[in-house]
């Protein structure tokens, strides 16, 4: 089957907006700030500023959505205890928005509770063409009733390679932490040389579990490899293995 040069432009548009908008603030003209939402309290408002730095309207339709894991992946699910003013944004040219989110029908618990507000961008009538449109999740965050103010969560994280053929797949992650942890790298070294240094985001929830994808490095088996963590906020875990 043959693909038009028209579908194939518009795959290619939609793939590098979707590349850009996870490595920067700003995208297609438009800048989201900030980037993670934190509530210390139930009773606070919080709010995301939209800056439309480009010469077009752009126009965004809110949803909001509660943010489980299950079995390593993430799970949303519509929720109202959430609210967010408005929930349909229109951005002139040169001009910003400011969003005003609160919370409805929820308490602090023992753990964080987590959401994400997501701004799906929707297409304007004008001429004909390719419409990049750049759409954002961004987390929430209900800080718990207990925060430890820690910062070392090693006792907290428990970490466990692949491993296939003598290459590293992936990085099982478990959080015993009351609160998410935002994995920004990983590095692994081996007999004192480091084999990998790699940046990626990778956020693990309170009691959950991911796979940080460690994309098949090579190793030495039975021989001790370490491991670290690179977290935002706290200080780096190191844990060793041996690969058998």
């Amino acid at each position: 089957m043959k693909i038009s040069k028209y579908l194939l432009a518009t795959f290619l548009s939609l793939f590098l907006s979707l590349f850009l908008i996870k490595a920067n603030a700003q995208t297609n003209g438009i800048a989201f700030s900030p980037l993670k939402v934190d509530f210390k309290s139930t009773q606070q408002v919080e709010t995301i500023t939209i800056n439309n730095n480009s010469n077009e309207q752009k126009v965004y339709q809110i949803d909001l959505m509660q943010w489980n894991q299950e079995n390593g992946k993430d799970i949303l699910s519509k929720t109202k205890n959430i609210i967010a003013s408005p929930l349909v944004v229109r951005i002139n040219p040169r001009s910003k928005q400011i969003i005003r989110i609160g919370t409805k029908g929820i308490e602090q618990t023992s753990q964080e509770q987590a959401y994400r507000i997501i701004f799906n961008q929707i297409p304007l009538n004008g001429p004909k063409g390719v419409q990049v449109l750049t759409n954002i999740s961004i987390p929430i965050f209900i800080q718990s009733k207990n925060d430890l103010e820690l910062k070392n969560v090693s006792q907290y994280i428990n970490m466990k390679p692949r491993s296939q053929n003598g290459k590293l797949t992936n990085l099982y992650i478990q959080n015993n932490f009351n609160e998410h942890i935002k994995v920004v790298g990983t590095k692994i070294t081996q007999n004192n040389k480091t084999i990998s240094a790699d940046k990626k985001l990778n956020y693990v929830l309170p009691s959950k579990t991911s796979d940080y994808l460690l994309n098949n490095i090579s190793i030495a088996k039975n021989i001790p490899v370490e491991i670290e963590l690179e977290l935002q906020g706290y200080e780096n875990v190191k844990k060793q293995f041996i690969i058998k």
